[in-house]
């Protein structure tokens, strides 16, 4: 595989991740190594040229790495949002049906909502 094209492309929206096959040798024996790299495509300012930014990751299992710590990552930004809410006063109006739902939802940590969160 002496080409530089992935073997593998998911997509979703600006987001994508391609997998490139490299092959090696070590100690007489030939393998295949399987390389995960991230991408997020984007507009540049003041322009309409697209530009693309990648994260190369060494091995299948960094992508359990990078699920991971996003994840964790997400839920911190929920959790300093829901704590800045609280601050300042900006709660949800439990007299209401939605309101309750949508409180007991947030604090409970099984839900968000998209208009809800601040980015």
């Amino acid at each position: 595989m002496s080409d530089n094209k992935p073997i593998l492309t998911t997509r979703d929206g600006q987001m994508s991740m391609s997998v490139f096959a490299k092959e090696h040798s070590k100690d007489g024996r030939s393998f295949t190594a399987y390389n995960p790299s991230v991408q997020r495509s984007y507009k540049k300012k003041d322009s309409n040229d697209w530009e693309r930014q990648t994260i190369s990751l060494f091995s299948p299992e960094d992508l359990l790495k990078l699920a991971r710590l996003c994840e964790d990552t997400y839920s911190q930004i929920i959790s300093v949002v829901q704590q800045d809410k609280k601050k300042n006063g900006d709660v949800f109006d439990t007299t209401t049906d939605e309101g309750h739902a949508k409180a007991q939802a947030m604090n409970s940590g099984q839900a968000t909502f998209d208009d809800e969160i601040p980015f």
